[in-house]
């Protein structure tokens, strides 16, 4: 069954500034204790950042969440089973109870048809309407163990693609629009789990649960294994920041630089997030650099609660630490750009 709810009028707002300006960027952010909050940086400098609009979406922790620019609607996924749509249009939101486990990955499909694929502890992968959360198709094949990853592939007229991935180790290719299998890869040997994945037009890099980063080669929705970088420390999260650079994240709390085409690390960066007694509570943290005219900055979450703007143009990687409305272990984030 759906609910559908009035969405707070400043929420709403965010998500449609966003989606009609053009030089935008925003970070959706979940909690432990099931907040979702809309975090906007500045157009002129990261550093310059607000969070505008919070409202309770699970009643328990927040795993996940996705935004989607062109059509100002955001979608999260809670350990409550539920998927939950934020849609500035009509300023709603809508509920659905979409798994019998925790989803713990959700993207939207990039195929122009408005949908929503989710993956939870229940193995399954539902992909839904982006407008009224109906169930589209359930996906019960191939993985044994948990969907811990989705990810959409940039789109191209003849490419419209997702890949999942599981605690089982393995990757899977789908067509978007039929759901039908393309490619099954099994990582295990790299790492155990599959915990990250991000995509571009001709890469892709993998991390979960080992010392090692695997690099893709991508060529139409085919992932080809290039190479595997092993960073001596246990990786939670990897971005990547171009087609030649990404961003890993350790149970550490430092966070690597990598050379994704000569396939090895160029620096360490420390300090961003919290050591001691929540050092290992830092380990679910996401990456992403947007450009501000000729500066690059990494961005970084933790469940320590702290969102960390890294500053890379002038090699000093100088860092600014911007809280959310709640102080909440941050569980859940996603930042982009136009």
């Amino acid at each position: 069954m759906t609910r559908r709810d009035v969405l707070p009028l400043d929420l709403c707002h965010v998500i449609l500034s966003y989606s009609l300006t053009s030089r935008g960027i925003v970070a959706a952010i979940g909690t432990e204790a099931g907040e979702i909050s809309l975090w906007t940086p500045s157009v002129h400098s990261p550093w310059e950042a607000h969070t505008m609009g919070c409202a309770q979406a699970h009643t328990g922790g927040v795993h996940c969440v996705d935004v989607d620019a062109v059509w100002g609607v955001l979608v999260t996924g809670g350990a409550d089973g539920q998927l939950s749509l934020y849609s500035s249009s009509t300023r709603t939101r809508c509920s659905a109870l979409m798994h019998k486990g925790e989803i713990y990955s959700v993207c939207f499909l990039k195929d122009g048809a408005r949908r929503v694929a989710s993956g939870a502890s229940d193995n399954l992968i539902v992909i839904s309407s982006a407008i009224d959360l109906q169930k589209l198709c359930v996906i019960r094949e191939h993985h044994t163990d948990w969907i811990r990853v989705l990810q959409s592939f940039p789109a191209t007229e003849q490419r419209h693609a997702f890949v999942s991935g599981s605690d089982d180790g393995l990757l899977c290719v789908w067509e978007s629009t039929t759901g039908v299998l393309r490619q099954r890869i099994d990582t295990a040997r790299h790492h155990k789990y599959v915990r990250c994945l991000s995509i571009r037009s001709t890469v892709a890099v993998s991390c979960g649960n080992s010392t090692c980063v695997v690099i893709f080669a991508v060529t139409d929705i085919v992932l080809e294994i290039r190479s595997v970088v092993n960073l001596l420390a246990a990786t939670t999260c990897v971005a990547l920041l171009s087609d030649a650079t990404a961003a890993a994240s350790c149970e550490d709390t430092s966070v690597i630089i990598v050379n994704i085409r000569e396939g090895f690390p160029t620096r360490r960066l420390y300090g961003g997030h919290g050591r001691g007694w929540d050092t290992l509570c830092v380990s679910l943290v996401t990456l992403i650099t947007h450009a501000y005219g000729t500066e690059e900055y990494v961005i970084t979450s933790g469940t320590d609660g702290a969102v960390v703007v890294w500053d890379l143009t002038d090699g000093s990687a100088a860092l600014q630490q911007l809280y959310p409305v709640s102080r909440a272990a941050i569980t859940a984030f996603c930042i982009k750009g136009l």
